[in-house]
């Protein structure tokens, strides 16, 4: 999915949903995104998952999320959790600063935080001379 076909609104923030394609809505959870100022913040409900079994790989234009559930029921329960898997990546028009990106999973929560990166160089006029 390609970020870039927003319209660009730098003070409103745009959100968006994405889910697994070819599963059921059950099989698989779904992942929201939103653009705000700083950058892109997406949250997934993830039930039952640790961050060891969550994978969040980073390069300057793309972010790929891989988590699943797979164990079973806790103990003291009778309850088998449901099996589930994500596996999403996301592209982004702009490059995104692969080194602040944060990944924090909390009551079930994962949220990632993916801040835009810095331009590179400020433009510049280039003197031309004469040989």
């Amino acid at each position: 999915m390609f970020l870039s076909s927003w319209p660009s609104h730098a003070h409103r923030p745009h959100a968006f949903t994405f889910s697994a394609a070819n599963l059921p809505a059950c099989a698989t959870p779904a992942v929201h995104g939103f653009r705000n100022e700083a950058g892109w913040e997406f949250t997934a409900d993830i039930p039952g998952c640790s961050a060891a079994d969550v994978t969040v790989d980073a390069t300057a234009d793309t972010l790929t999320l891989t988590a699943q559930r797979k164990g079973p029921a806790e103990e003291g329960t009778s309850e088998t959790p449901p099996r589930w898997s994500l596996n999403e990546s996301y592209r982004f028009a702009r490059p995104i600063d692969v080194d602040r990106v944060e990944a924090i999973v909390k009551d079930g929560v994962l949220t990632i935080k993916v801040p835009r990166a810095a331009p590179t160089m400020a433009p510049r006029t280039i003197p031309v001379t004469t040989a």
